[in-house]
């Protein structure tokens, strides 16, 4: 009687201690995060994790935090899930050797315009225990804005307005449009604007910069500074999507 009590208590210690896939659960990796975006990013509330890249094709970012008390990291495991006949399959797309950044980044390329895509990422230590999940994130690409050849793009002359637009785009019209513009080498923030809504019946975005705002941002810098701009679509109903457009070059000549 006395040793099936005893095998029924070590029973319940390894039933309670273990994970299903075997690994002890006090050994687990902290369970990873998906990194928050920055004041200076587009829409830190709505892309916490993804985003859509810049890149010529399209590709979705995903990003997550490394817990500061994950001990022996050896890599992330990155999972993929994609709606198949009203069912979520996932599979395991990469496998990601850690490093000492407390941010980590992977770019899944080649992706479909207009599927949903969700993800989540496990961590794994030396020992081969692994973390529970993460949150899955989830988007979905919209066609990328195509950027207007611009008369400027070497240098404007005293300017007295900015201009920037689109050719068009087809997001629909709960797509807002965002304009960056950065320094090229230190990737520094110039500006940011954000259009929530923004769909005319030409399908093509406006943003303008003139008057005290334009001298401010540019007038300060020396003549033939270079800048980068590009638009971006973002989705602010909870949609979880948009895109990005490639940079495009221009410089300013104040002719002082």
């Amino acid at each position: 009687m006395k040793f099936f009590i005893l095998l029924s208590l070590i029973s319940c210690f390894i039933y309670f201690s273990c994970s299903p896939d075997g690994s002890v659960e006090s050994e687990r990796p902290v369970k990873p995060s998906m990194v928050a975006r920055t004041d200076s990013s587009d829409l830190k509330e709505i892309e916490r994790g993804i985003d859509a890249d810049s890149s010529p094709t399209d590709d979705i970012v995903i990003m997550w935090h490394k817990h500061p008390e994950t001990l022996n990291l050896e890599k992330y495991i990155l999972w993929r899930g994609e709606e198949v006949r009203g069912q979520l399959i996932f599979s395991n797309i990469q496998d990601i050797q850690a490093n000492f950044n407390l941010d980590t980044i992977y770019v899944d390329k080649g992706l479909m315009v207009g599927t949903r895509y969700y993800y989540f990422i496990l961590a794994v230590d030396q020992n081969n225990n692994r973390s529970v999940p993460s949150d899955t994130v989830r988007y979905q690409l919209l066609e990328k804005p195509e950027l207007e050849d611009l008369t400027f793009a070497n240098t404007l002359d005293n300017p007295t307005s900015l201009i920037f637009r689109t050719v068009h785009f087809t997001a629909g019209a709960s797509a807002g449009s965002i304009l960056r513009i950065e320094e090229p080498g230190s990737r520094r923030l110039v500006y940011l604007e954000y259009i929530p809504q923004f769909q005319n019946a030409d399908g093509i975005a406006v943003h303008v910069i003139s008057g005290d705002t334009l001298q401010k941002l540019f007038n300060d810098d020396d003549d033939g500074s270079s800048y980068e701009w590009r638009i971006d679509l973002a989705d602010d109903f909870g949609l979880f999507r948009g895109s990005e457009s490639e940079w495009q070059e221009f410089s300013i000549n104040w002719g002082n």
